[in-house]
């Protein structure tokens, strides 16, 4: 990028001005520069690449045990254990084609401005299917001890999830194309940039603190008389989980409030957490819910029979529930 193209991070995305700062008076740091810069003169960005990598690697894990995921999951008969190994999988194959298909349009069209609608696209979908990820990923751990019918509950809980990952998204977008979020002539002169906005750091900030206070009742939830009343999750990876998605939305949150009132310090926070979110999600919902089921070299354990009790390896509940636990329904 010559020296004309280079900028300083003035980030106000509601007003909009036509002026072009002075070469002599722009400085970049490497948080600016992580987002529109290419890799030793390509086409291909910082950015992609950054989130590539682990997805790639995630993906290559993910298929190096697949044989003994498909084993494991076949002597199962608990139909939430799948379903969210399939997430997981799924989630991987979308991060990682999205990394793809924005190098590859890039190193097509060359200019940045050209290839900002269908990267926004592709952004937006994967969002989509993350959040439905995380939606039911909360659903699951949360009401799996209270769930009484299996594969129709699992239906319910997925039906739930998309609905609200379409709601959100559709919002999501509609700020995206008509508000424009990622364009802001003060920060790039006349250069045609057009990022993806992630909605506006309005949308952003407001939903990521909302996701943070979710995950901040479902901590505190063990240390409420709605322990007696409910089944709660006995895992701690589950509680850890839980802390980390708290922490990295409330980061997130924060950043993008600050980076609204202009202050700029708070781009590389934002930064972190967007990476943190798009390309390390999938690995820590698997560390999380599915390692300890698929370590197990014992066969005993992925048999469901009348209560989860025996099912020791996943973040349902641990202590005994009672019988009639489970329904039929989980054949």
């Amino acid at each position: 990028m010559t020296k004309d193209a280079a900028f300083t991070i003035l980030p106000s995305y509601n007003n909009i001005s036509t002026t072009r700062v002075p070469p002599d008076q722009i400085k970049t740091d490497i948080c600016q520069k992580i987002l529109y810069e290419n890799v030793n003169g390509s086409h291909i960005r910082i950015l992609d690449v950054i989130l590539l990598i682990p997805n790639i690697l995630f993906l290559m894990f993910l298929m190096y045990r697949l044989g003994v995921a498909h084993v494991q999951l076949s002597k199962i008969r608990c139909p939430i254990v799948k379903t969210v190994y399939f997430m997981v999988f799924f989630v991987c194959i979308i991060g990682t084609a999205r990394c793809f298909v924005s190098m590859l349009l890039t190193s097509i069209l060359k200019l940045h401005h050209k290839d900002s609608l269908p990267t926004k696209i592709l952004w937006i979908i994967l969002r989509c299917f993350l959040l439905a990820v995380e939606v039911s990923v909360i659903i699951f751990a949360v009401w799996a001890g209270n769930m009484q019918d299996g594969r129709k509950g699992v239906r319910r809980v997925l039906g739930l999830s998309l609905f609200c990952a379409v709601a959100y998204s559709s919002t999501q977008a509609t700020l995206e194309f008509v508000k424009c979020p990622g364009i802001n002539r003060r920060i790039f002169g006349s250069e045609k940039y057009d990022f993806y906005g992630h909605g506006g750091l309005l949308f952003l900030s407001s939903t990521s603190l909302f996701l943070a206070l979710v995950y901040l009742i479902i901590l505190i939830l063990p240390c409420t008389k709605l322990r007696e009343w409910f089944v709660l999750p006995g895992r701690k990876s589950f509680y850890l989980y839980c802390a980390v998605m708290c922490v990295v939305n409330l980061m997130q949150g924060s950043a993008s409030l600050l980076m609204y009132e202009s202050f700029v310090q708070s781009l590389c926070v934002l930064d972190f957490t967007l990476i943190m979110y798009y390309a390390v999600f999938g690995p820590i919902v698997y560390f999380a819910f599915l390692k300890d089921f698929f370590r197990s070299a014992y066969t005993h354990v992925l048999t469901v029979d009348n209560d989860y009790a025996s099912y020791s390896y996943s973040y349902l509940p641990t202590e005994d529930v009672g019988d009639g636990y489970v329904s039929s329904e989980f054949d």
